[in-house]
């Protein structure tokens, strides 16, 4: 934004009294210089105050710059934990067909559908069957072949996983509908968690896109870089080695460190979840495990001696994606007041430089 400096204040060196005489003329030249020097020095303080990298956003941002039409957000720490029961919950019960990007192990139509129930959604259909889909939205290439059936797609245990090949990326939907009906249902409320975001022994580093969500949970120590672009997409990248060894086996139940290779994402009114996965160089394969569920807000931390209530020994961030959103905080008025200030100061300036 930009501020016009009053005419008056610049027409200062224009002005001559009637009673000037030849002999002050060098003076009123060497003041009109300054002054007009001055005036657009001041003018270059205003608009320097008013920009957006140095008088700051005023929304708190640990991630990529983005532009200040396309806030990133602002981040609080999670106060509150509850019952894992007492979220948004879609459980997965089983899978009806396994045929992700048509590379089976079933045949028939493309997709990876799930039996589930869902609770506390919005929907209105607590405890009704429903089929959660996902089907593939860009290239998917694996070869089964060199996997252990145990780590091909479906749903292993209390988690959904997907296989991926070293080198590759899937992007891919997850809707849900009821049995037998072709419209896609809308979730006034849902959540996903991404687990064990790690690096493989042979360097294939596993990554997550998430955008269109509402929030974002990860811990204050996570081991996952995050990246935004501004316009509510986030990439959540591995940064630590991990094997088999360290992996969840109940979703509601974590240890400090697999907490901080996890991801939760809120969503609001949402038909479609798009996601992408990637497992960046190396050679090994990587899975990627997930649960339709918010645990970081409610999982309990596996200690040796048992386990304790969430928020104990751990402390969760929420992210609030301020891309299209109302987020409630504006860096505008920050913006405004600092431009302000630079105006005050360059009158100041010019009103005691006038009066020299």
């Amino acid at each position: 934004m930009w501020f016009r400096v009053p005419e008056g204040v610049c027409a200062l060196v224009e002005e001559d009294s009637a009673n000037d005489v030849l002999d002050k003329r060098p003076l009123r030249k060497r003041s009109k210089v300054i002054l007009t020097i001055s005036c657009a020095l001041a003018t270059a303080v205003s608009v320097l105050l008013l920009s957006p990298k140095v008088a700051g956003s005023g929304l708190t941002n640990d991630m990529l710059t983005a532009d200040f039409d396309e806030p990133l957000g602002f981040v609080e720490t999670v106060a509150e934990y509850g019952d894992c029961a007492d979220y948004p919950y879609v459980q997965l019960h089983g899978v009806i067909k396994n045929n992700l990007g048509n590379h089976g192990p079933d045949s028939g139509d493309e997709g990876l559908v799930f039996n589930a129930t869902v609770r506390h959604t919005g929907l209105g259909l607590n405890s009704t069957p429903l089929h959660i889909e996902i089907h593939n939205t860009s290239e998917y290439d694996v070869n089964y072949e060199k996997w252990n059936r145990k780590y091909w797609n479906g749903l292993h245990g209390h988690f959904g996983t997907i296989a991926l090949d070293p080198g590759t990326n899937l992007s891919f939907e997850i809707t849900a509908r009821l049995p037998g009906s072709n419209d896609t249902l809308t979730m006034p409320k849902f959540a996903m968690s991404v687990f064990d975001l790690d690096i493989g022994s042979n360097n294939t580093v596993e990554f997550v896109e998430l955008s269109s969500f509402d929030h974002y949970y990860i811990t204050s120590n996570t081991t996952v870089t995050v990246d935004r672009d501004g316009k509510g997409l986030a990439r959540f990248t591995a940064t630590v080695y991990g094997n088999g060894s360290d992996n969840p086996e109940e979703p509601e139940l974590l240890t400090v460190g697999q907490k901080h290779k996890s991801v939760t994402v809120e969503y609001s009114n949402v038909q479609k979840v798009p996601i992408t996965i990637g497992a960046i160089g190396g050679s090994s394969g990587r899975v990627f495990t997930f649960s339709a569920r918010p645990i970081l807000l409610c999982a309990k931390t596996k200690t040796a001696n048992g386990s304790i209530d969430p928020g104990e020994i751990e402390t969760i961030e929420n992210h609030t994606n301020g891309a299209g959103k109302n987020t409630g905080h504006s860096g505008t008025r920050d913006r405004c007041d600092a431009g302000f200030l630079g105006l005050m100061l360059s009158l100041s300036l010019l009103t005691t430089l006038a009066s020299a």
